[in-house]
């Protein structure tokens, strides 16, 4: 929207929430709104063009380490992703959401948080000893998870941020 002179026009819309929206803070409806008012608020004064056509910008208002939106509280804790013992066993640093959220369950699909980064991939066998390793363009994620699984003695994947090493997700073969 611009304002007819070619100036953009920049407006949040505010719906009513009810608690319902993924920011339940206690339950109580209108505390739920002002949370999400002064989410979007925050997001229109740190990001106005979000989702712009402007090649190479970014979304400002995502971090870049865990995905987490402005006003997201995180919790960032150590994880060891082994089911094993291992050579390769040790714990990883993780980001999590304070409070619960949705699971991805898209079957055929990779989360976006995965797709936008640089990734390190590890293929281990069921010794839990690492059989290869790549590092990877995140949009190139599930080519390389197909190829990698093209070796019969990789059992599951590790796939952890390639920057700082955070994880991310565990890939198992399926069928």
């Amino acid at each position: 929207m611009d304002d007819g002179k070619g100036s953009p026009i920049y407006y949040a819309a505010i719906a009513y929430s009810d608690a319902h929206n993924g920011i339940n803070f206690d339950g109580n409806s209108q505390h739920a709104v002002n949370i999400t008012e002064s989410h979007e608020w925050m997001e229109a004064m740190t990001d106005p063009d979000v989702n712009s056509a402007i090649p190479g910008r970014g979304i400002a208002w995502v971090d870049d380490q865990n995905g987490s939106e402005i006003g997201d509280e995180m919790i960032l804790v150590s994880y060891d992703p082994f089911e094993e013992s291992s050579p390769y066993r040790s714990a990883s640093p993780i980001f999590l959401h304070a409070s619960s959220c949705a699971a991805f369950d898209d079957a055929d699909g990779l989360p976006e948080q995965l797709t936008c980064r640089n990734l390190s991939v590890r293929g281990f066998d069921g010794a839990a000893m690492m059989q290869d390793g790549v590092l990877i363009d995140g949009r190139d994620l599930h080519a390389t998870i197909d190829d990698l699984f093209t070796n019969p003695a990789i059992e599951y994947l590790h796939v952890h941020n390639a920057g700082r090493g955070c994880w991310a997700a565990k890939v198992r073969r399926t069928g």
